[in-house]
C-alpha cells in the first residue's frame, strides 16, 4: 500500500511542477493538461470539489483558446466528479455539453 501512495504523491508532484512550468513558459496547452491531471488526480482521493475546481480552471484556459480536443474531455471529466459528488443535474449539463461538441467536431 504505501507503494501506491507514493506512486500517486509522485505523480501528483509532479503535475504541480508541469503546472508551474507551463505557466512561468506561457504554455496554455500544457497548463490544460496540467489541470486535466491535477484534477484526475484529486478525483482518484475521492476529492470531488477540488477536482471539479482543477477541471474548470482547465475548462476556462481551454475555451479561450479553442482547444476543443481538450474542451471534450474536460466537460466529460467535469461530468464525472459532479456524477460521484452527488451532484446529478450539474453532471448531465457536463456530459450533455461534452456530446454535442464531439456532434460538432465530428468526434463520435
Amino acid at each position: 500500500k504505501k507503494h501506491r501512495t507514493s506512486d500517486r504523491d509522485s505523480a501528483l508532484h509532479y503535475a504541480q511542477i508541469n503546472n508551474t512550468l507551463a505557466k512561468e513558459h506561457e504554455d496554455d496547452l500544457a497548463l490544460v493538461k496540467s489541470f486535466n491531471a491535477l484534477g484526475f488526480l484529486v478525483s482518484e482521493e475521492g476529492e470531488y470539489i477540488k477536482a471539479a475546481e482543477y477541471y474548470e480552471t482547465g475548462l476556462t484556459v481551454a475555451k479561450n483558446n479553442n482547444y476543443n480536443d481538450q474542451i471534450k474531455y474536460l466537460l466529460n471529466n467535469l461530468g464525472m466528479v459532479n456524477n460521484k459528488a452527488g451532484r446529478y443535474y450539474i453532471s448531465l449539463k457536463y456530459y450533455l455539453n461534452s456530446l454535442k461538441l464531439r456532434k460538432a467536431i465530428h468526434d463520435l
